[in-house]
């Protein structure tokens, strides 16, 4: 165990403190984070010393659904005659499925897995 090693002064009184240090990763990094933290610093240290303009932007976030497949949906849900209050009751029926589904699977798991 690593100690933390200081001198407290009290009044005319000079403490050794040995409390254990709490500021220590006592982990090993793995391989791969050891990779990603190289990564990360490599791409620090370049953007150091460059006007914000200069910097490159990471790019957002693309949606694994395609806009098209979104689309398809919401025409063949107003196409059948829902007409957008059809999407509306759709959109309500699955996050009621959502929100109850998980209050009744809480519910079990409390019950038989205690």
């Amino acid at each position: 165990m690593l100690l933390h090693v200081s001198y407290r002064h009290i009044g005319a009184f000079t403490l050794l403190d040995t409390r254990p240090r709490t500021d220590i990763n006592h982990q090993a990094q793995t391989p791969e984070q050891r990779k990603r933290n190289a990564k990360f610093a490599k791409e620090q240290s370049a953007k150091r010393g460059k006007p914000a303009s200069e910097i490159k932007k990471k790019q957002d976030f693309k949606s694994p659904i395609s806009p098209f497949w979104l689309g398809e949906f919401v025409s063949s849900v107003t196409a059948e005659g829902y007409g957008w209050g059809g999407l509306l009751k759709i959109g309500g029926f699955i996050l009621g499925f959502v929100v109850f589904g998980g209050l009744i699977f809480e519910l079990l798991s409390r019950i038989f897995f205690r």
